[in-house]
């Protein structure tokens, strides 16, 4: 999937791992060539709901033992001496703000927190007896306990609170009646000038976001019910928001970006038909071109990467459940109420990722592919000059316009009860008015070309005609002979 922000740039996001670590993270599927009878489900797994907050991961004893003896930056990467310090300020400088050019106040996409955290959050880790694997009855055990929990953030194994629990334990029913232990174990606390506090912060505005009937798809949340069809090239675009708060010079801000999520309205199901319409080895040219593919099913709302296609399956075959065996076309339909139409196509396999298996699915995930709708842009998209430009229309934000999206979404925050709720509970207050800051407009560059002629550039800075028709000021006298 393509996040396009309202810049020219990328949007940012979490570096990946290395293939290496992603495959062992991974591996518990069908390896590809393998044959697929060898490892099929004995059910569909309905995909997993998306964990809504982030996993606390702890400090392992490998990655405290690397820790440079004495040296006051903590733990640096194996044995890495410094041997310079680059001072990019110089000496005896006051303050980074400079004098030239015409003052003005501009705004940022930014909004102030006005009450700065000064509460100490306890941290706990749950466990469940007997052990519960699926991460959405852990948090549903829990929440039965609301009253006495008051405000929390749980992310199915660490738990974050402004109260002292006297207890250690609390009793819970499953579905057959039977009794559910919650261990809630004390780890330590969270002081307001931890920086874990900003993880914690981070985890209220995601779980206020919720409320806003978003979407998440990936890391950000966005409005589905706001896309933009762009029929005559199979393409939607979803606006959505991308969020942080960190903590910057003088106080704790909100960083809000709008963002665009590109939405194909084809289904895997159209790319197999083009592919046995269009070559001969369509088995070989639809693994092809699926293969790494991210789809999303529309019944669920879920993404999923897709691994392999199995052509030994189709949805006429049957899988266990609780209730017995059962078909995909019969499980589909009695679930989603969803008919399926071509009961010989093959089925997707998708691996079960590392949030998967913590939430208790660990089988492949067989998708149908008529069910399954294409995400990302193609090769041939990109290069389609029209569909760019009608995709810049919506991506591409004047100034004016971006602030009305923000302000939009910050009233949209604050006048959610259930939002509000969540930021009351935690005593957060944010500010209705974006950032303003004073910045300078600088004078205008005289550039300077050969035989001395010189031009000013105007306030969009584009000198591309002057660089067509006037010759270099000076050049490289280097040759370079490229041989094939």
């Amino acid at each position: 999937m393509n996040d396009l922000p309202t810049n020219s740039g990328h949007s940012r996001g979490r570096g990946r791992g290395t293939k290496q670590k992603d495959d062992a993270n991974r591996g518990l599927g069908l390896q590809l060539g393998q044959s697929s009878n060898e490892a099929r489900p004995d059910k569909p797994v309905p995909p997993a709901d998306a964990l809504k907050t982030s996993e606390v991961i702890p400090k392992s004893k490998d990655t405290e033992a690397q820790a440079i003896e004495g040296d006051p930056r903590g733990s640096v990467r194996g044995r890495r001496v410094i041997t310079e310090v680059v001072h990019s300020r110089p000496q005896g400088l006051t303050t980074k703000a400079g004098i030239s050019g015409t003052k003005i106040n501009v705004q940022t996409n930014y909004f102030k927190l006005l009450k700065r955290p000064c509460w100490t959050i306890f941290q706990y880790r749950v466990d469940f007896e007997p052990e519960v694997d699926n991460t959405r009855y852990r948090r549903g055990y829990l929440y039965e306990h609301k009253n006495i929990l008051g405000g929390y953030i749980f992310d199915g194994t660490i738990l974050f609170c402004t109260t002292q629990f006297n207890f250690k334990e609390l009793v819970t029913k499953n579905h057959a009646g039977e009794n559910i232990t919650i261990k809630i174990k004390y780890v330590g606390l969270v002081e307001a000038a931890d920086n874990q506090q900003f993880q914690v912060l981070n985890l209220l505005l995601r779980k206020a976001m919720e409320s806003l009937s978003l979407q998440l798809v990936s890391r950000n949340y966005y409005d589905a019910k706001a896309k933009i069809k762009l029929n005559n090239y199979r393409v939607e675009l979803w606006p959505g928001y991308q969020t942080s708060i960190r903590q910057h010079e003088s106080d704790i801000l909100l960083c809000a970006e709008v963002v665009h999520k590109v939405m194909r309205t084809d289904t895997l199901y159209d790319i197999l038909s083009e592919a046995i319409r269009d070559t001969e080895n369509f088995k070989d040219a639809f693994r092809r071109q699926v293969m790494g593919m991210i789809c999303l099913t529309d019944y669920n709302n879920k993404t999923y990467r897709i691994d392999d296609v199995d052509f030994g399956l189709n949805p006429l075959c049957k899988f266990n459940t609780k209730d017995g065996d059962i078909s995909y076309v019969e499980y589909y339909k009695k679930r989603y109420n969803i008919t399926i139409r071509d009961h010989k196509q093959p089925l997707v396999v998708s691996r079960p990722t590392e949030k998967n298996i913590r939430g208790g699915t660990d089988q492949l995930i067989m998708l149908v592919p008529e069910l399954a709708r294409a995400t990302g842009m193609t090769d041939a998209m990109r290069a389609n000059f029209q569909l760019m430009k009608a995709m810049s229309e919506f991506t591409r934000l004047n100034p004016d316009r971006r602030i009305e999206r923000l302000r939009a979404f910050n009233k949209r925050l604050q006048s959610s009860k259930e939002s509000m709720d969540v930021l009351k509970s935690w005593n957060i207050e944010l500010d209705t008015a974006l950032v303003d800051i004073p910045a300078r407009v600088l004078f205008p560059e005289k550039i300077v070309f050969g035989n001395q002629k010189r031009f000013v550039c105007d306030n969009r800075a584009d000198w591309t005609m002057e660089f067509r028709n006037n010759s270099m000021y000076s050049h490289v006298d280097k040759k370079y002979v490229f041989d094939k």
